[in-house]
């Protein structure tokens, strides 16, 4: 089965005010933790869905499913003529979170069953952080991509780029010290920043992306910080890292089982499998 591979980043909704000395009494992790341990509904382009966790093998890892409602129609039974009804029909796709906070940590996996797991998990987020605005933490989630898939359309369309747009969500999670992680931390600690766009423009379609600093902007949002898009002389969008999420394919040797009808051990299993780690 095919999983989007998606980034969690929370800011601290203090910093840059007065309360910003005050220590958060949740880390990132235990907020994590909490915003995903309970039942979640939420709406998506005006349709019913579900987000529900279930029993986890390990404390840092949260799994469960996001749950779509659609009608079907039936037809109903002798004694009812045969006349046809409709009746909720719930698809669900496995949700499995890495709550742990090390660099590699605060990532999301979600089938692609239902649709565009990162358009769904955002609106799960907006949901969170919504319905949770005295909360000390801000959630942004944002695509893991690799760098290869920004630079081989840099290198296709040179001498035709009109513009490269970043969408960065400010916290750093990493402890970077590029400058691009300095000024993104420097707007979070004194402006309050949750996110920071940037676009850098040539008319004439000359732009050139082989800088320090688009190399560092790239890198920040390849692991999950942000979106980048390039832009071609006729205004076309030909790169835009949300279309781009990384796939991890877990081996075909059985068809993964659904959380909701999964044990421990298979859950466990499925963890190994999808973030490549021991559990």
């Amino acid at each position: 089965m095919r999983y989007s591979m998606l980034r969690l980043l929370l800011a601290s909704r203090a910093e840059g005010t007065i309360f910003s000395t005050i220590p958060p009494s949740q880390t990132r992790q235990q907020y994590i933790q909490k915003a995903f341990g309970s039942e979640i509904r939420f709406q998506h382009y005006q349709g019913a869905y579900v987000y529900r966790p279930f029993e986890s093998p390990g404390a840092e890892y949260l799994v469960g499913v996001v749950a779509r409602e659609h009608l079907i129609t039936i037809g109903g039974p002798p004694e009812e003529q045969f006349i046809h009804k409709e009746i909720a029909n719930w698809e669900t796709a496995n949700v499995l979170i890495d709550s742990s906070a090390n660099e590699d940590g605060q990532k999301v996996a979600m089938q692609q069953t239902i649709g565009q797991p990162l358009t769904i998990f955002k609106s799960l987020v907006d949901q969170i952080n919504s319905t949770n605005q005295d909360a000390e933490w801000f959630i942004s989630v944002n695509p893991i991509t690799s760098r290869e898939q920004f630079w081989s359309v840099a290198e296709r369309y040179s001498g035709h780029i009109k513009e490269i747009d970043f969408d960065f969500s400010v916290p750093n999670i990493w402890g970077g010290q590029s400058e691009t992680e300095k000024a993104l931390r420097e707007l979070k600690e004194k402006n309050n920043a949750q996110e920071v766009d940037v676009k850098i423009k040539n008319k004439d379609g000359k732009l050139n992306p082989d800088s320090t600093r688009i190399r560092d902007s790239v890198e920040y949002t390849t692991k999950g910080g942000g979106i980048s898009r390039i832009r071609d002389d006729s205004d076309a969008t030909v790169f835009s890292s949300d279309k781009e999420e990384n796939i991890v394919t877990t081996p075909p040797i059985e068809p993964d089982p659904p959380i909701q009808e999964a044990d421990i051990d298979l859950i466990r299993s499925l963890i190994r499998r999808i973030f490549n780690i021991k559990i």
